[in-house]
């Protein structure tokens, strides 16, 4: 079964035919669903309303309990009562960032893997003791694709400090949103309802490291097939096709050396060849562009990363300097079309 990679807010909804969603879209043109007894049904759907770019009503044809998904516009899907989910539109991945990111500094990881379980729900997941969910995540067609929800949830709730997810296979990969060894031992605990889960505590966390490449995490994404959460590294393909990528960073370095930085894409934690790029850093407090562009052949369940390094552990991703007008300072850029 295909995942549900554009998924990007969920709902619950008790005894009711009348529900008023407020999404994280920012647009009036999403897709709607309606998920009961486990199964999407469209046909008890009468209406959907759009109020405005980040509300809508959703009009049941009789009361029911269940839940709301809403997921990215241009998707199409499969509606039919217990239909398989599937993406038939053309896959793209457009990503930015706009934090500041240490050149070789690892964030540090850990994971609950879903087990076991045909019903239930995740109902929340500590790490130090700090609760990173919002709420329940209800058990959803298959272990799978409840972790693709649960990781959702994740990356959709701001705890302090902060922390991001992805999901595949049952696994949902958390992620320390900041970098460095701090989060190394913090204890990962999920909590569930009939599901059996096994955590493994975070761990792999350094600080900036000379010569060492290390994943560039993305805060900000719109995907179409392409499955990716918000402050996370990890981009995961769901179509076999070529697609173009293209990749854009601004760095610096404050003083001290003439360092070289270099930027690597991989696929499965393998090197794309011809996807590396270098510049020499030449001079103090300005920001130099590094960018490169590269075709990609990728099958359904591929891990793309990118990832960067320094010869001096002084050099940064950093956003560029605000133009005339502008708004959004961008550090690191991402562009994944597919061609075939």
């Amino acid at each position: 079964m295909a995942q549900l990679n554009t998924l990007i807010f969920q709902q619950n909804f008790s005894a009711t035919d009348t529900i008023l969603v407020t999404h994280i879209a920012n647009s009036k043109f999403v897709n709607v669903k309606v998920i009961i007894a486990n199964q999407y049904r469209s046909d008890l759907i009468d209406s959907v309303q759009i109020v405005d770019q980040d509300n809508l009503t959703v009009t049941l044809k009789s009361a029911q309990t269940g839940f709301v998904q809403v997921f990215d516009p241009d998707l199409i899907l499969a509606t039919e009562s217990g239909a398989t989910i599937g993406n038939t539109s053309n896959n793209y991945a457009f990503a930015y960032d706009t934090t500041t990111q240490d050149a070789g500094a690892e964030h540090a990881t850990g994971s609950v893997t879903l087990t076991g379980g045909s019903s239930g729900s995740v109902d929340g997941i500590t790490v130090n003791g700090i609760q990173i969910m919002s709420g329940s995540v209800p058990y959803t067609l298959s272990l799978e694709a409840t972790a693709i929800l649960v990781a959702a949830n994740i990356g959709n709730y701001t705890s302090t400090p902060n922390y991001s997810a992805s999901a595949k296979s049952g696994v949902v990969t958390i992620y320390a949103v900041d970098s460095g060894t701090g989060p190394n031992g913090f204890s990962v605990v999920s909590s569930t309802t009939t599901i059996t889960t096994t955590d493994a505590n975070m761990s792999g966390g350094t600080a900036a490291t000379i010569n060492s490449y290390a994943p560039i995490f993305f805060s900000n994404t719109e995907n179409d097939g392409w499955q990716h959460y918000p402050n996370s590294p990890l981009f995961i393909c769901a179509t076999d096709s070529q697609y173009s990528v293209t990749i854009g960073l601004n760095i610096e370095k404050p003083g001290g050396g003439s360092p070289v930085a270099s930027v690597v894409s991989f696929l499965n934690g393998s090197e794309i060849l011809g996807s590396q790029q270098g510049i020499d850093i030449t001079s103090n407090n300005t920001t130099f562009s590094l960018s490169r562009a590269f075709l990609l052949n990728a099958t359904a369940g591929d891990e793309f990363t990118i990832q960067f390094a320094s010869s001096q552990d002084n050099v940064d991703i950093i956003p560029a300097p605000e133009p005339v007008g502008g708004i959004t300072q961008v550090s690191a850029t991402l562009s994944i079309v597919r061609l075939l």
